[in-house]
């Protein structure tokens, strides 16, 4: 799960992550993303991602800036 929390703070969903088995979640403030496993019925930071090894909080956060700086294309009218 990717959890995007700008505005509100998602503290209080954990315990309805927990309860929905989602073993990972990755949580992006705004200005950094860390990665939280579950552990029991509660969520620790960790270092790096368990289903992506090799996949760090600091490597996501590079790539959120990185990709912030990518011209990106007009999008296109939705379809009715």
């Amino acid at each position: 799960m990717i959890e995007i929390d700008i505005t509100h703070h998602s503290l209080n969903k954990l315990p309805i992550f927990a309860a929905f088995g989602v073993t990972e979640i990755w949580w992006h403030d705004g200005r950094m993303v860390t990665i939280h496993l579950l552990d029991g019925a509660n969520y620790r930071d960790a270092p790096e991602s368990r289903l992506l090894p090799g996949i760090t909080g600091a490597l996501l956060t590079e790539w959120v800036r990185t990709n912030r700086k990518q011209p990106h294309p007009a999008r296109r009218p939705a379809k009715e």
